[in-house]
């Protein structure tokens, strides 16, 4: 898998404003920084898009509640990539609410001809 763009909303230490990682110019990236400046969260918002886990806290067996944005109630994170030759993206939101939380997944693979991407999988 070779990322290409990442997008994160109230993941973590990452605000209410689309916060945007192109990483398509690179051929090599190495995080940096000091601690507490969301080089973990990063990589958290990336495994938490694929396979809906992030980081785990101890007793807690769904940590949704736990990388969504202290104060928030919504989340999303969306993550473009190459795997085997064909580009894919795959956006995860998740909704907070007074009754049941809501999460959605959408995972596509991108038409070159039409420049979009089409929906793949079906509806679980």
């Amino acid at each position: 898998m070779i990322p290409l763009k990442l997008q994160l909303k109230n993941f973590l230490s990452y605000g209410a404003d689309i916060q945007t990682i192109d990483f398509s110019p690179h051929s090599l990236i190495c995080l940096s920084g000091k601690n507490g400046h969301g080089k973990s969260a990063l990589l958290d918002a990336i495994t938490w898009t694929l396979w809906g886990q992030g980081r785990k806290t101890a007793g807690v067996s769904k940590s949704d509640d736990n990388l969504i944005r202290v104060g928030q109630t919504h989340m999303m994170v969306a993550l473009q990539f190459i795997c085997n030759g064909q580009e894919y993206r795959v956006r995860r939101e998740y909704t907070k609410s007074s009754g049941k939380p809501y999460v959605t997944l959408d995972v596509g693979v991108l038409d070159s001809q039409q420049n979009i991407f089409v929906p793949i999988g079906g509806k679980s």
